[in-house]
């Protein structure tokens, strides 16, 4: 998701996952950690660090609870795909709630 997602929608999300268009096979890549911005309407962002896929408690809260107008941005993505040994930097994504 990049741009603008509804807050229902935003707020049935439990995870990262990395989907890789264009490729012939199913590899399973895995998120390791990412870093997520959230800005509510008006106030500073707050940074939350995540391990994993799965939103971590603060983060899922922040998520499930957010409004219009609010803004994230995850950066540092960090995954894991079958066919490389160590993870590596995967782009990041931004999204305001509409």
């Amino acid at each position: 998701v990049d741009g603008l997602i509804s807050a229902a929608e935003l707020g049935i999300q439990t995870g990262l996952m990395i989907k890789q268009p264009n490729f012939n096979y199913d590899a399973p890549c895995k998120v390791q950690s990412f870093t997520l911005y959230y800005s509510k309407t008006g106030q500073d962002p707050i940074e939350f660090t995540n391990r994993g896929a799965r939103f971590e408690p603060e983060v899922l809260a922040v998520i499930q609870n957010a409004q219009a107008g609010d803004s994230f941005q995850i950066i540092n993505v960090k995954g894991r795909c079958p066919d490389h040994r160590c993870g590596r930097k995967l782009n990041g994504l931004a999204f305001q709630v509409r």
